[in-house]
C-alpha cells in the first residue's frame, strides 16, 4: 500500500463513504487522483479555469475516474469538499441516463450540449437534497467531520 497525502486520504474518506452510501461502489470501478489544475478545454467545450472537479468515464466498462484540483482539496473545509466529492460521484449516478443520449446524438451535438445545462442542475439539485438528507437523519460519515 502506498503512503498517500493528506488531501488524498481525506478524498478517499469521502469518496468511500457517498459510494457506498449511493450503491455506486457495488457496480462501478471508482478511481480518483489529485491534480496540479485541470487544464485544457472540457468535456462541455467550456474554459477549465474554473474547473476544480471531474469525471472521466472509461466506455462501454462501468469504470469512472474522478479528478480534483490539488489546490481545491487543500484548501477548502471537509463540508466543501464531501459536497464537491458527491455531486461529481451523482455524475457517475446518473451516468446510465446521461452517458446513452450522448452516445446517440453525439457528445458535441446541439442537443447533448442543449441537455448538458439541464443536466447539471438535476445534479446540483440532488447533490443538495442528498446532503441535506444525510444532516438531518444525523448519520454520521465516517472519518468525515464537519469543519
Amino acid at each position: 500500500m502506498t503512503k498517500q497525502s493528506k488531501p488524498e486520504r481525506r478524498v478517499e474518506v469521502i469518496l468511500e463513504d457517498w459510494a457506498e452510501f449511493l450503491g455506486l461502489s457495488q457496480q462501478w470501478e471508482i478511481t480518483f487522483s489529485v491534480v496540479d489544475g485541470l487544464r485544457g478545454q472540457s468535456k462541455q467545450g467550456a474554459d477549465e479555469a474554473d474547473t476544480i472537479a471531474d469525471v472521466i468515464f472509461a466506455y462501454p466498462y462501468l469504470k469512472a475516474h474522478l479528478r480534483i484540483d490539488k489546490g481545491h482539496a487543500v484548501g477548502c473545509s471537509n463540508r466543501d469538499l464531501e459536497s464537491l466529492i458527491l455531486h461529481e460521484l451523482v455524475h457517475i449516478l446518473l451516468e446510465r441516463i446521461y452517458g446513452p443520449i450522448k452516445e446517440y446524438f453525439g457528445a458535441n451535438s446541439a442537443i447533448t450540449n442543449n441537455l448538458s445545462s439541464h443536466f447539471e442542475t438535476a445534479v446540483d439539485s440532488l447533490t443538495r437534497i442528498l446532503l441535506r438528507s444525510r444532516s438531518i437523519t444525523g448519520k454520521k460519515r465516517s472519518g468525515v467531520s464537519n469543519a
